[in-house]
């Protein structure tokens, strides 16, 4: 929002119109559906700036079969590298994902 300042300034009118220029309370929830600019800035910015990494690795915890790709126990790999895998085969028209580690 600091380098908006037109899109802070119109959201808190936004906002006021809804509770009051005076108000004492804070927005809710119950407020949502009067306030979509709002509700679109917060996504826009959620998507823009994540506020958790999405590269939390994960770990299986079994042998898999998936799609028959076979997936084998303790195998970990974050959200980013199953993506470049994807796009590399996307990219390059194989089925068989490149090691990219």
């Amino acid at each position: 929002m600091a380098t908006h300042p037109d899109i802070q300034k119109k959201a808190k009118g936004l906002i006021n119109d809804v509770i009051g220029h005076h108000a004492a309370r804070l927005p809710s929830l119950d407020d949502r559906k009067q306030l979509p600019y709002i509700d679109a800035i917060i996504r826009e910015t959620l998507r823009w700036r994540q506020v958790a990494p999405l590269g939390v690795p994960h770990t299986t915890t079994e042998d898999d079969v998936y799609k028959g790709y076979f997936i084998p126990k303790g195998k970990s790999e974050s959200r980013f590298h199953t993506l470049v895998k994807l796009l590399l085969t996307l990219l390059l028209g194989t089925t068989v994902l490149p090691n990219v580690m």
